[in-house]
């Protein structure tokens, strides 16, 4: 009798189970059994241009295990596809719903379901192991490097109602090698192809499918384009695409385009076997940075009168060259507002800087503290054309500042470049020391200035602080800190403007110390060693910069 019923109903236990099950894991808040728990994520290295899975691990010290959640985070720009179950981990009916969140995640909420038993809920198979696959794709645009994957709001469920004391938060350091497109393995091929685009103008790219199947009646692809392009408009070309031919086009969750080309009645094929069956009219803004851009087609499938998918390559990759005149990076918009540090304490920050266009900036950060603070972190967040300067080796060029250390310092600083493009500073002792005094440079970071920079003031952004004390349930958070960059055309040394910096400007400072000041004197270039003063100090520096290149 329970069989046939449940099967019968199992639309409505499905809507009651996922309510109860829900109700279960938000008893995790409220104390629960006191077991440990684990939900981690982990995958085999990702290459950029291709597909990659990560495997979603629970484990627990306790075998009622018949529900669990989590939420996750995927690195910018890395495409969610799909989540499935691992079934030799649960039972037949088991349930995994995916939901995107308002902040780009993904929460995974999965039930252990059995219709076939009175209990409905039962256990999943094991202490630990995989128990859910993502699949992911991982844009040829995105660079080689470590990434984090993050897991958070972790819970576990028994089948009593209780809740595991499980670890909330994990965290998966995930690489990704370099571009690498496969070749396609089909006969059957969907490309793009393009003459080069121009800002300011639209361009059309053609939408290739070349088929051996003699019957093909649709089309679906997602086009992912260059961040600022935008579609115009799909346009059927009608020597491969008959009457009663037709388009669909959607933006979809993650950016992309869905294009789908279909006869209304899936009855007539494309005529042919080769070349374009569409354009695709897009437009490039007008100040829309010159170079090579890659185009990807995702999710490609094809299909057959009869509703089969036919094989073919599942991505494509097309490299765009935009060329043209362009002003290069302009100056923020003026939205933002430099933060007044006077009413702040335990903080760290930037005075207003000044830097020169095609030049190297050192930044030197400053720690205002009332406290005695052991240890610090921060996101620093760079504007556009700004970068980190690094060495031969790769390594960034930054480090602590020696005057508010403390003798025989044990202080160790980690710098290290973010996913998000932050670039993040952790420093502390591995003992009790704390640095001396309550003001002063705390660290310093060489960048490196474009040469389009335009000039003007960009904010230079410090979020996420904490400044700890040697207790560490006595810390400092500060959300965000602006500081003004003042980014310059001037070069230093050259007095003059002509370009170069020679025996002209060394007589022109010369003169201006003197009381005679040449015409077209450059004040701030003139001001090599940025004291605000220009004397002898800044008349050496001239003459340093022309025999080694550097004032100092």
């Amino acid at each position: 009798m329970w069989n046939r019923r449940g099967k019968e109903n199992k639309q409505k236990m499905k809507k009651s189970i996922t309510f109860i099950a829900a109700f279960m894991l938000s008893l995790y808040s409220m104390g629960g059994m006191n077991h440990d728990g684990r939900i981690d994520v982990t995958g085999a290295n990702g290459k950029a241009g291709q597909n990659a899975e990560l495997t979603i691990n629970v484990e627990n010290d306790y075998f009622s295990i018949c529900a669990w959640e989590c939420q996750v985070t995927l690195p910018e720009g890395i495409i969610f596809k799909q989540a499935s179950l691992v079934r030799d981990r649960c039972a037949d009916d088991a349930y995994l719903n995916v939901q995107k969140t308002s902040d780009g995640s993904y929460h995974l909420t999965c039930m252990n379901l059995d219709y076939d038993t009175a209990n409905i809920l039962v256990n999943f198979t094991g202490y630990n192991g995989a128990i859910a696959k993502i699949e992911v794709f991982i844009p040829e645009t995105i660079k080689a490097g470590n990434y984090d994957v993050v897991l958070t709001n972790c819970s576990q469920s028994t089948t009593a109602g209780e809740s595991l004391d499980c670890l909330t938060t994990s965290r998966f350091t995930w690489t990704i090698e370099g571009t690498s497109t496969p070749e396609p393995t089909s006969d059957n091929i969907v490309s793009l192809t393009g003459s080069k685009g121009q800002p300011g103008q639209d361009a059309e790219l053609n939408l290739n499918l070349n088929n051996i199947e003699e019957n093909v009646v649709a089309l679906s692809c997602r086009l992912d384009l260059p961040e600022g392009i935008t579609l115009n408009n799909v346009t059927l070309i009608s020597n491969r695409c008959p009457s009663g031919f037709t388009t669909n086009i959607q933006e979809a969750t993650d950016g992309t385009v869905q294009i789908v080309i279909y006869h209304s009645r899936f009855t007539t094929s494309f005529s042919g076997n080769d070349g374009a069956i569409a354009t695709i009219s897009l437009s490039i803004p007008d100040d829309f940075a010159s170079g090579e851009y890659t185009i990807g087609l995702h999710n490609i499938s094809i299909t057959s009168p009869q509703g089969v998918s036919l094989e073919v390559n599942e991505t494509y990759q097309f490299k765009w060259t935009i060329e043209g005149s362009n002003p290069g990076p302009e100056p923020e918009p003026a939205s933002w507002e430099p933060t007044d540090i006077s009413l702040l304490d335990n903080i760290i920050y930037l005075n207003q800087t000044e830097g020169f266009v095609g030049q190297q900036k050192t930044l030197s950060f400053q720690m205002k503290n009332t406290a005695a603070i052991r240890g610090f972190q921060f996101d620093l967040y760079l504007p556009q054309g700004v970068t980190v300067a690094k060495s031969a080796k790769g390594r960034i060029l930054g480090s602590l500042s020696t005057g508010r250390l403390p003798e025989d310092d044990e202080h160790t600083l980690t710098i290290q470049e973010q996913a998000d493009g932050a670039i993040r500073f952790l420093c502390a002792s591995q003992y009790d020391e704390t640095f001396t005094g309550n003001r002063g440079e705390i660290v310093m970071l060489t960048v490196n200035i474009a040469e389009d920079m335009a000039d003007g003031d960009y904010p230079i952004v410090l979020k996420n602080l904490r400044l700890s004390e040697t207790d560490i349930s006595k810390y400092y958070d500060t959300e965000e800190i602006i500081s003004v960059f003042t980014v310059s055309s001037y070069t230093p040394g050259d007095i003059n403007a002509d370009g170069s910096v020679n025996v002209s400007d060394y007589i022109g400072i010369a003169n201006h110390i003197l009381g005679n000041t040449p015409a077209g004197f450059v004040e701030k270039a003139a001001d090599v060693n940025e004291d605000n003063v220009i004397n002898v100090s800044d008349y050496i520096g001239v003459a340093n910069i022309i025999l080694t290149g550097s004032p100092y």
